[in-house]
């Protein structure tokens, strides 16, 4: 069976903690229920705050969710709750809820969840025509909704929101914040420490220069933030999450080496399954090494250059060679 760590999850994190989970403050009870898994893994992935002010309908019973949260679908999707009501497929009598992890080519859906057949952490594959699959209410955690377009670039701080075709934004000057919507787009960060969300579609990330943070939400994306100036060591680091989808990570492309020198990139959330590094030049350049020899967990993964070692491009957060969740092969490897 998968391990948590498969999927990126983190269950000694504040995420499923009752410092950082207010399902699990609020039930004050010993046992790790599935609700209080499945609220602290839409905050791991970053799609709500704790603090959001959601209120009190996140508290109830498994089975209430597909009610409280505002409408469900038989559809599934990556990101979102799935239901089941009371004694139905298996589930107990106040219903179960999990996470869907991703949806597969065959129409099954992979899916994350605790306090499921004894299991303090359970993963499982469900597959269309099963009653597993035909009694899931599938409740999208954004509900759907389009953010509003908004923003006008300048070369201060902006906060700029695109519409719901595809869109080329370019952000300018300063720290900026810009979120794609719906549609396949195309997001510029440029100078300054820039925060880009790609959202729903296949996006393109760029975060250029300064210390960017780049999301790309739902869809195929491709998240590229290194400015390369002809110059090593300029001190950027940068955050990529992907999110669901297969995603691209840049490291590297026509134009050299990304991160050389006193800079590195942090691939947060890679999945060997569907997600890919792209690196300049041949596999042979580079190594794969634990992350704790670098300052990070030792279930990290650094990406370092074959000939020096201690010229550290990337950190692959919660992956490891050990377990298989990264592997020095083309199957993760993409050389320019």
């Amino acid at each position: 069976m998968p391990s948590p760590s498969d999927f990126g999850i983190n269950l000694s994190s504040i995420n499923y903690q009752a410092a950082g989970n207010k399902i699990v403050a609020g039930n004050n009870d010993p046992t790790f229920w599935c609700t209080e898994f499945a609220y602290g893994r839409a905050i791991e992935k970053g799609l709500f705050q704790n603090n959001q002010g959601l209120g009190a309908k996140w508290f109830g019973n498994a089975g209430q969710w597909d009610d409280n949260l505002g409408g469900w679908t038989r559809q599934p999707s990556a990101n979102s709750f799935v239901v089941w009501d009371p004694l139905q497929a298996g589930a107990g009598s106040v219903g179960h809820v999990g996470f869907v992890e991703r949806v597969n080519a065959d129409g099954s859906f992979t899916m994350s969840e605790a306090n499921w057949a004894g299991q303090y952490f359970n993963s499982r594959t469900i597959s269309p025509g099963t009653t597993a699959f035909n009694s899931a209410k599938f409740v999208p955690i954004t509900g759907g909704t389009t953010p509003t377009p908004g923003g006008t670039p300048t070369s201060g701080n902006d906060n700029i929101t695109g519409g719901a075709g595809n869109d080329n934004i370019n952000s300018l000057a300063g720290n900026d914040t810009v979120s794609g919507a719906a549609g396949n787009d195309t997001l510029n960060g440029n100078s300054g420490n820039d925060q880009l969300f790609g959202n729903d579609g296949n996006d393109s990330l760029m975060g250029w220069t300064g210390n960017d943070s780049l999301r790309g939400g739902n869809g195929n994306d491709v998240l590229d933030a290194f400015y390369y100036s002809g110059l090593g060591g300029n001190g950027e680091i940068d955050y990529l999450r992907g999110d669901a989808g297969a995603d691209t990570f840049v490291i590297g492309d026509y134009y050299g080496k990304g991160y050389l020198g006193n800079s590195y990139a942090v691939i947060e959330d890679f999945n060997w399954r569907d997600d890919i590094i792209k690196i300049q030049g041949s596999l042979s350049q580079y190594a794969l090494k634990p992350g704790n020899l670098y300052g990070f967990s030792a279930n990290d993964t650094a990406i370092v250059l074959s000939s020096n070692n201690s010229e550290v491009l990337a950190i692959a957060r919660n992956v490891s060679t050990a377990n298989g969740t990264i592997r020095y092969s083309s199957s993760d490897f993409l050389s320019a």
